[in-house]
């Protein structure tokens, strides 16, 4: 059975018309349904990662928008 909560969040994704919203929002879902990735990574695709984390968490990160247009 579907919560309440459920429901008004499928309702709230389904009125976003902005495609960049709806990929972003995908995103961040994206770590709640799937299973840990690192597990099949080698060595260096960790460190690359554990890399791009640190570079996110000091916010030195690029607009989707900008990244498109690269």
């Amino acid at each position: 059975m579907r919560s309440k909560l459920k429901e008004e969040i499928h309702r709230m994704i389904d009125e976003i018309e902005d495609e960049a919203a709806l990929m972003l929002i995908k995103e961040k879902l994206a770590a709640y349904v799937t299973e840990d990735i690192a597990e099949d990574l080698n060595e260096e695709q960790l460190k690359e990662l554990n890399e791009a984390l640190k570079e996110a968490g000091k916010g030195e990160t690029v607009s989707y928008e900008k990244y498109v247009s690269m």
